[in-house]
């Protein structure tokens, strides 16, 4: 999780991104969906190995740490050339880890290797 998260910001720290469009245009959101989309299954999963956590409490979490760490992201962008933090990436940012976490809660439940939260 913490080697994806280091590839988000090597990706923001660079001025020129690479073109993301391989068979369709991809809308700037779109891309930001697609990019935190892992960090919200990554997420979930990690903290869904905690003992203690239910499977609300999981979710929250990660959303808030998804969340947090997409602010942190614009606010990197801001100081880096030809880049600017927009507000709507960040919203692009939480509906991609929502996606995420998600993902982890459905796909949990068809692999139990994923590690079963509890208290559901």
């Amino acid at each position: 999780m913490l080697l994806y998260a280091v590839l988000i910001f090597i990706l923001s720290s660079r001025p020129d991104l690479p073109d993301m469009d391989f068979f369709i245009e991809i809308n700037d959101k779109v891309a930001h969906i697609i990019l935190y989309t892992p960090l919200g299954f990554l997420l979930r999963r990690a903290l869904s190995l905690h003992k203690n956590m239910t499977a609300p409490q999981t979710a929250v979490l990660t959303l808030i740490i998804g969340v947090l760490y997409g602010i942190s992201d614009e606010l990197h962008q801001a100081f880096v050339p030809d880049r600017y933090a927009d507000a709507a990436d960040v919203l692009a940012d939480a509906v991609g880890v929502l996606f995420g976490s998600t993902a982890f809660y459905f796909l949990r439940k068809q692999q139990p290797g994923l590690r079963a939260e509890t208290n559901e």
